[in-house]
């Protein structure tokens, strides 16, 4: 279906200004020269009839399956750009929340507010970076079970690390206080 696409797309670049110097085909018996003088025969009469024929039936052929490929390309969901852009901006924002965050908690220390963002902000930022890797490397268009169950397994992973870090900042010492005394240790 592509290689038909792409034959369309160079005869209809041809027809075009920029290759309308080029021949539509190369020259044979059928199609001479416009420098050598063609003598008239019975023979080349027939043959020109018959090609005619011939080009007649192929723009039948050309103009049907035109109209499948189109059938075709209505059946595919076309790009959002609203979607890419939000995830986008998700991904941004993510990304530049963790750096005053983990400043913020750097500089003055552990705060039970700063762990509980910190713990819904990583967790996000890292769901989002492997979303993307799995949409890269199993596209669901050659891997449609693999990216689905793939999907749900860092939905469920994501959603269980989000609950942990709640735990262990509400129950426990903090994130903050943990890798404190991680390095201290």
């Amino acid at each position: 279906m592509s290689l038909l696409r792409s034959l369309r797309l160079s005869q209809h670049l041809r027809q075009g200004s920029a290759f309308a110097h080029m021949p539509k085909r190369p020259y044979s018996a059928s199609n001479p020269s416009p420098d050598k003088p063609v003598k008239a025969t019975a023979d080349a009469v027939k043959d020109e009839t018959t090609s005619e024929k011939a080009s007649d039936e192929k723009k039948d052929d050309e103009k049907k399956d035109e109209k499948k490929d189109e059938k075709e390309v209505s059946k595919f969901v076309m790009p959002n750009y609203v979607d890419g852009s939000f995830h986008w901006s998700y991904e941004r924002a993510a990304s530049v929340a963790l750096i005053p965050l983990i400043s913020t908690q750097v500089i003055y220390g552990a705060h039970p507010v700063l762990d509980g963002v910190l713990g819904l902000v990583l967790p996000l930022h890292l769901h989002i970076g492997f979303d993307a890797c799995i949409t890269d490397y199993f596209p669901a268009r050659n891997y449609p079970r693999a990216n689905k169950y793939l999907g749900w397994g860092l939905k469920a992973t994501s959603a269980a690390v989000i609950w942990g870090c709640f735990e262990f900042n509400t129950n426990d010492v903090g994130i903050t206080e943990l890798v404190q005394r991680t390095l201290t240790a």
